[in-house]
């Protein structure tokens, strides 16, 4: 008689490299299948799937090998009975690591697809579109970015937001009675949560928000925005992040800003608000991805756990190195750096991490790091910071245009002991500073303070939220991190 394997003896033993064939290395995504209960690893890579800890499938209803992926940005969900997962493959893939073409790489062996895991653990290949002749070799068809399945009308919420550039991006519903695929509303949608019988959607390489209200069939778009500090926000085109509530509210993450949703009532009344948000740069390209290529934040004991990933081609150093955060109420903490998190899973008794050195460049590969999948308690990360931390957010320039209408940073610096913002600048300068709880505008205090060329320490010990800075001027040669000691 056999006998079932606790959740953590399920944890599949993973070869440090792999064949990927992709310029994505390390995303990993998990998830507790509900009849089962056992743990489903979804290698988004490499394109293979582990249940119970055993290879069960590598993409063999897509097409034949070499099978490829890639980012497959974390689209995951889990309904009464079955785990979704969904993304981009290649079967075959035709890329030549090689010939190191990127831009320009046959991708003629691409498709997006949605499948699931039955009851009885079989694999069913729910939905595929293939690359075709409408479009040159290099472009692709939308990557399917998120999965959230609805209960009441039986379907599978599909947004399709990476593209290059087959036009078919937006918003699907994926009925699972008749296997039809019907598009809702176009546009780069990203990550979806849902609020008030309204799908909320952030967007990727886009400038707008999305929000779809099923009931009434109604979709709507908002590119402009109510800033913390009185100004406005006319969203450019920017890469989106996590959606996911907290307390009851929404947040969405559009690049450099967190946008609070009070209420958003698709064809009457909207109320939301945007804060800066890890909006930390390399000269001037932002070098955060908040939620970004995930899966949903996982909530326990009503705290909710937020990745903070590195973008693509930044590589991590001491000061652009991702951190986790914990969200137990609309001030947020951070607990630790780590490497990159791109799935996360939570069984009522342990909490379960996808790690990697993610080799996440414009440079083909042949081998992939595969990362690590480990367990946790979950006390761990609901107690205090568990180590320093050194968050880059200026290195070399700063200019208006950049972060939320020229506000960078946008830490949580809440659950530490010594608190400091370290500015090394040319010449003399104005430091706007603002200390803000998320949702929560009348709380935000500003504070003025001047810099002398040299490196300046800001004493930030009585402030207990978020901080975020803004200079008073464009900048080149300026050096800006924040340190945090627990």
């Amino acid at each position: 008689m056999s006998t079932r394997l606790r959740m953590f003896e399920q944890i599949p033993i993973l070869p440090k490299l792999d064949v990927a064939i992709t310029a994505a290395g390390g995303h990993g995504y998990l998830a507790i299948h509900p009849k089962l209960r056992e743990l489903v690893f979804h290698d988004g890579t490499c394109s293979k799937l582990y249940v119970g800890g055993k290879l069960v499938y590598k993409y063999e209803k897509c097409g034949p090998e070499p099978r490829a992926a890639g980012d497959t940005h974390g689209a995951m969900e889990v309904s009464r009975d079955r785990v979704f997962f969904g993304g981009w493959g290649e079967a075959p893939t035709r890329r030549n690591p090689d010939k190191q073409e990127f831009e320009y790489a046959d991708r003629s062996g691409k498709f997006s697809h949605v499948h699931a895991i039955d009851e009885d653990g079989k694999i069913e290949l729910l939905w595929i579109k293939r690359w075709d002749e409408k479009i040159e070799k290099h472009y692709w068809y939308a990557e399917v970015t998120d999965l959230l399945y609805d209960p009441k009308k039986e379907v599978l919420w599909v947004t399709r937001g990476d593209v290059n550039w087959g036009g078919d991006q937006g918003l699907y519903m994926f009925d699972l009675s008749s296997g039809k695929m019907e598009n809702i509303l176009f546009g780069n949608t990203y990550k979806m949560i849902v609020y008030q019988d309204t799908i909320l959607m952030s967007s990727w390489h886009d400038k707008a928000l999305y929000a779809y209200n099923p009931q009434k069939a109604q979709c709507e778009s908002v590119s402009t925005i109510p800033v913390f500090d009185g100004s406005t926000w006319e969203v450019p085109i920017t890469f989106g992040g996590a959606s996911f509530r907290v307390s009851g509210f929404p947040f969405l993450i559009q690049g450099p800003a967190i946008v609070s949703v009070q209420e958003w009532r698709v064809g009457s009344s909207k109320k939301m608000m945007a804060y800066p948000f890890f909006a930390c740069y390399k000269l001037d390209r932002i070098w955060t991805r908040s939620g970004a290529r995930a899966q949903k934040p996982i909530s326990i004991n009503n705290s909710v756990l937020l990745p903070i990933n590195t973008q693509e081609m930044i590589g991590d150093d001491a000061l652009n190195t991702p951190v986790l955060l914990r969200f137990d109420s609309l001030s947020p903490q951070i607990l630790m750096h780590s490497f990159y998190l791109s799935g996360m899973a939570f069984d009522g008794r342990y909490l379960y991490m996808h790690a990697s050195c993610v080799n996440h460049e414009a440079i083909l590969t042949w081998r992939s790091d595969t990362g690590t999948i480990f367990v946790l308690e979950p006390k761990t990360v609901l107690g205090k910071p568990l180590n320093s931390i050194r968050i880059g957010v200026l290195h070399g320039l700063y200019k208006s245009s950049m972060g939320l209408n020229g506000w960078v940073g946008g830490i949580p610096v809440r659950g530490f002991a010594r608190k400091k913002l370290k500015v090394k600048t040319p010449s003399e300068i104005t430091l706007r500073i603002a200390n803000y709880i998320l949702g929560a505008v009348d709380y935000t205090e500003f504070d003025d303070v001047e810099l002398k060329p040299g490196w300046n320490t800001v004493d930030l010990s009585s402030y207990d939220n978020m901080v975020a800075f803004k200079p008073n001027r464009d900048i080149e040669g300026v050096y800006a991190y924040f340190s945090l000691e627990p």
